[in-house]
């Protein structure tokens, strides 16, 4: 008996591990980051996109990303917007969907997430010298499920949103690691 506890303790573990470890978001460098990075104390963000349903998050998008940029101390200063002022580096990035996302699929819990691309590089405006190049991308898993009386309430959710979201803690995330000074 006391075997089988303690297969079972161990098989719910495991499980619970899987469950918590949702991955929602991810880096593919095509540039590594230069090291002049370090030497800049200010960067502006900037983001666009083609896709229409996108677009409503631009400014969110640059904001949050400047603003973790600043808090985590990667830059002294971070702003939002498109003209970098003399001595900054510009982050430009280009936002993509890559995958729609499907309620159905959602509502079975068969995946159905919404995945989206940024196509990031950080540019030194001055010089026109390309400081790094990466993808980020972001989806809109989540960690946990909610509901209203056995209803999955995840159907009403701005996976949009949520999947951009994701991408810019990546790229927050990553510039943080990569290009702090060392």
């Amino acid at each position: 008996m006391s075997n089988h506890v303690s297969r079972l303790s161990s098989l719910l573990f495991g499980c619970a591990l899987l469950v918590g470890c949702v991955k929602t978001g991810s880096v593919t460098v095509s540039q590594p980051v230069d090291a002049k990075v370090a030497s800049y104390d200010t960067v502006v963000v900037a983001a666009s996109t083609e896709t229409p349903e996108l677009a409503k998050y631009v400014s969110k998008l640059q904001s949050s990303v400047a603003d973790g940029l600043e808090r985590d101390k990667v830059f002294a200063s971070a702003s939002a917007g498109d003209s970098a002022p003399e001595g900054a580096v510009k982050l430009r990035m280009s936002v993509t969907k890559t995958q729609a996302g499907n309620k159905m699929a959602r509502t079975m819990n068969m995946g159905g997430d919404v995945e989206v691309e940024v196509e990031c590089e950080l540019v030194d405006e001055k010089s026109q010298t390309t400081l790094a190049r990466f993808v980020a991308k972001g989806n809109s898993a989540r960690k946990s499920k909610s509901s209203i009386n056995g209803f999955d309430t995840s159907i009403a959710d701005d996976l949009d949103g949520r999947a951009i979201q994701a991408a810019g803690k990546e790229i927050v995330a990553f510039l943080e690691e990569s290009a702090a000074p060392k």
